[in-house]
C-alpha cells in the first residue's frame, strides 16, 4: 500500500484566534473605508469650488462679450455754462 500527499480545496473552518485576527482586519478596513469617504467629500467639496468659480468667471466673461459694452466708473470733467441769472 502506498501513500501520497495531494492538496485537495475543501471548506477550512477557522478557529476562535483566527476569527479574531479577520475581525480585527474587517474593522481596520472599516476605519480606512471612512477616512477614504471623509476625504472624498472634502475633495469634492473643493472641486465643486473650483468649478463653481470657473462658472461664474465664464459667465461673466460671456455676458460682456454678448453686450459689447460694461458699466464702470469713468473720471469725466464737468463743464459747467451758468448765465447770471437777471432780475426782470
Amino acid at each position: 500500500m502506498s501513500r501520497k500527499i495531494v492538496k485537495e480545496y475543501l471548506k477550512y473552518r477557522f478557529n476562535k484566534e483566527e476569527l479574531a485576527e479577520i475581525a480585527d482586519e474587517m474593522a481596520k478596513a472599516a476605519g480606512e473605508m471612512d477616512a477614504a469617504e471623509a476625504k472624498k467629500k472634502s475633495v469634492t467639496a473643493q472641486v465643486k469650488a473650483e468649478f463653481e468659480s470657473a462658472a461664474a468667471e465664464h459667465q461673466k466673461h460671456a455676458r460682456l462679450y454678448r453686450d459689447k459694452f460694461d458699466y464702470r466708473n469713468i473720471d469725466c470733467e464737468m463743464i459747467l455754462d451758468h448765465t447770471e441769472a437777471r432780475d426782470s
